[in-house]
């Protein structure tokens, strides 16, 4: 059983998809670099399009956080039906 207030090493990347600035969490570097190149794919794809800036700006950070919020995140998304 994992120790909740262990600490690992997580990333986050804004915007989502959809252009949205929801701020996506990964706990994998692999993951969230696959994400990234989808909202980079995404952000090219609305540039020029009417009413869109034609700047666009991708932001990943990285953290920390306890394994004991990284569940409680997993958790939440499975109680919404999301993906984890």
């Amino acid at each position: 059983m994992a120790n909740d207030s262990e600490e690992m090493q997580v990333w986050y990347v804004s915007p989502d998809t959809v252009g949205s600035n929801t701020r996506i969490v990964f706990d994998d570097s692999d993951d969230m670099l696959e994400y990234a190149h989808e909202v980079l794919d995404a952000m090219f794809d609305r540039l020029g399009e009417e009413g869109e800036d034609d700047i666009a700006t991708l932001t990943i950070e990285q953290s920390k956080m306890t394994r004991g919020q990284w569940d409680a995140i997993i958790n939440m998304k499975a109680e919404n039906n999301e993906p984890a």
